[in-house]
Parts: C-alpha cells; structure tokens; sequence
C-alpha cells in the first residue's frame, strides 16, 4: 500500500443570514488506493462526506499482423504499470505526421478460448508464510525436546 499525501485543500461552508457560501468541491488525481483517510485540521466533530467515483481503464491496444485479433485478459498476480501513453501517441504522430489517429476498435462477441475456465485461478499459496509457521513449529519442538532432555538428566542426577 502507497502512503503518504494524495492532495491537499480548503473546503469550507459559510452559514449567515439565511444563506449559505461553499467553495466548489476539489478534484484529486485519479489513483488505484484503496484505502483513504482524511485528516482535517483543527480536528472537526463531524466526518466530512467525500465523493468517490470509479472511473474505467483506458486500453491502447497496439496490433501487429493482420485481423482478426484476440483480447485475452485476466491476471490473479499482475499489477498494471502506468506506461506513458502520451509520449507513444507523440512518436506516431511525428512518425505518421498530425493528421494520424488511432483506429478505433470495438469488441465482437465474446467467447471462451480453449482450456480456459470460468472462474478466476486460485491465489498463489503464500510460501514465505508457510515457510515462516515451518521454522517456528521447528523451533518450539526444538524448545520442547531441550526441556525434556533437562527434565531427564536431574532425575537421573537426584537418583
């Protein structure tokens, strides 16, 4: 999880006289976290309401070779790097000259390709955790087998 400040901003809501004087709400950066915490400063007694909305990915897809092409998606352990999309549409435009645009694509009917299974593959198993319980389980029997042994060795020195 990423931390530190996403944005900074004044919101205020002024009541007098009947009327009411609010600043228009902030835009942040669109960004993948998950969690949010909002700190305000001095603290106030009610939580603030904030306004959330999803927003779709945008997909560039580059073709190569001729049509029809196949869209196969789906990853459990990839994470979506952010690729500077604007610097590519420059160099196609320079390469290809202004008046360049992207061909659009659409979707046709989706189909399920051989092999492939309705529902999302498990998660990996989590080695490093398991490997972690083996080594402590070693450790307390380890413990347990000392103390026994020292146990054993002074009653048969009190004998």
């Amino acid at each position: 999880m990423r931390r530190g400040r996403r944005a900074r901003a004044t919101a205020f809501r002024l009541r007098t006289a009947g009327t009411e004087i609010t600043n228009d709400g902030d835009a942040i950066e669109p960004t993948r976290d998950r969690q949010w915490r909002v700190v305000t400063s001095p603290p106030i007694a009610a939580a603030p309401r904030l306004v959330l909305e999803y927003r779709a990915d945008t997909f560039v897809l580059l073709a190569q070779g001729r049509a029809p092409y196949r869209l196969a998606a789906g990853s459990s352990t990839t994470v979506r790097s952010d690729y500077p999309l604007e610097a590519l549409l420059e160099a196609m435009h320079d390469r290809l000259g202004g008046a360049w645009t992207p061909t659009r694509a659409t979707t046709g009917a989706g189909t399920t390709a051989p092999g492939a299974v309705g529902s999302p593959p498990p998660a990996p198993l989590p080695w490093m955790r398991w490997g972690l319980w083996v080594v402590l389980a070693g450790g307390a029997a380890g413990i347990v087998l000392m103390v026994s042994r020292l146990l054993r060795e002074r009653r048969a020195a009190g004998d």
